[in-house]
């Protein structure tokens, strides 16, 4: 089996496996790339950590990336939240 054929199968199981891990007891705790999470620290703490990419159902997470700056104005933000509540992908 080649590389890419043992990871597309790697995430087609992986929810499946979380699902498994937290009925056993096991916490997972996710996150969004590149808020730079010491993984190792998750582990130590005895739980697995999730980079979080898409969302249920097909959807996207979508996150600020790092941080807000604080002088970003509410406006700007409630845009950000408006936008992702009411984006739809193309429909073609």
């Amino acid at each position: 089996m080649d590389t890419m054929q043992r990871l597309a199968e790697y995430a087609l199981n992986r929810p499946a496996e979380l699902v498994k891990l937290r009925a056993r007891g096991t916490k997972v705790i996710g996150y969004l790339a590149g808020d730079f999470i010491p993984e190792e620290l998750i582990y130590a703490a005895g739980a697995v950590p999730v980079c979080l990419l898409h969302g249920g159902d097909g959807g996207f997470i979508m996150g600020t990336g790092c941080e807000m700056p604080p002088a970003v104005k509410l406006d700007n933000w409630r845009a950000m939240i408006e936008t992702a509540r009411n984006y739809e992908l193309s429909k073609t």
